[in-house]
């Protein structure tokens, strides 16, 4: 694999560990998915876990080509987290993510 790959790969996984990070810590602990820690101490290793990932891809974009590395940023931040909330609403057992945003608002208190 070269480093155009290798990068993309990296910030798609670290995208995916980002929203399903996100979306699990919005939710009450009672609604959690199993294989979601309920430690501290390991979900912050899943944490760092994306931040590495984002890292390492954002890198290797860099090496590549700056310009490469501001759209890989921007596509990370601003596309990657909508392509990945619905599979992950329904990875972690909601119908949908229309039904895993009214779990996240009643959690909250939100209308």
């Amino acid at each position: 694999m070269n480093d155009a790959t290798l990068s993309a790969l990296s910030l798609l996984l670290g995208g995916a560990l980002h929203s399903f990070c996100h979306m699990c810590r919005k939710l009450p602990e009672d609604k959690r998915p199993a294989f979601y820690p309920e430690q501290g101490n390991m979900q912050i290793m899943f944490n760092f876990a994306w931040v590495m990932l984002f890292a390492v891809g954002a890198f290797m974009a860099f090496r590549i080509s700056t310009s490469l590395s501001l759209v890989a940023g921007l596509i990370y931040f601003f596309v990657l987290p909508f392509v990945f909330q619905i599979p992950i609403a329904r990875m972690i057992g909601f119908k949908s993510f229309t039904d895993y945003v009214k779990t996240v608002d009643k959690a909250t208190g939100k209308k």
